[in-house]
């Protein structure tokens, strides 16, 4: 997607600069960031035939490893929308973790290729972000997945 392939359809305006892949390799090897996969267009994977669910989880991995020079052991499922197939593709395409964007605490129990995490922005006042270190907020609010559903799926 850095490189202009697939545009962001949620952007109604102009589409912000992407970053260019020196910047991101550059990045990358400072320190100052650690890039790992989230696809190559950023799909709705459940709706994809297999082929392409498998292009692209395990593209994104073989393209940034080939641009990073190093092995890649993360995914984020696009939208947090993703399924047992998309689970059992990241594993084979040799990815250690996958992570969804359903709220929740880790444990040693938790599914490491369903792993649940917690969203941090601007909105949050110094009390939200204290609870969600502590594990606060941590439940969805009501149809969020379905609106999540509904508009990455148009994209």
């Amino acid at each position: 997607m850095t490189d202009g392939r697939t545009p962001f359809p949620w952007y109604r305006e102009e589409q912000p600069p992407l970053l260019a892949w020196e910047d991101i390799v550059e990045l990358d090897r400072d320190g100052t960031l650690r890039f790992e996969a989230h696809s190559l267009t950023h799909p709705n994977l459940p709706a994809l035939d297999d082929a392409a669910a498998e292009e692209e989880i395990a593209g994104s991995k073989r393209e940034l490893e080939n641009h990073l020079g190093r092995v890649v052991r993360a995914f984020s499922y696009p939208s947090g929308l993703y399924g047992e197939r998309e689970e059992r593709i990241a594993a084979e395409a040799g990815y250690r973790i996958a992570l969804t964007c359903e709220p929740g605490v880790n444990d040693r129990s938790t599914d490491r290729f369903a792993l649940r995490r917690r969203q941090v922005d601007a909105r949050d006042s110094l009390l939200d972000f204290r609870a969600k270190l502590g594990g606060g907020h941590d439940s969805s609010p009501p149809l969020r997945g379905l609106y999540r559903r509904l508009r990455y799926s148009a994209g």
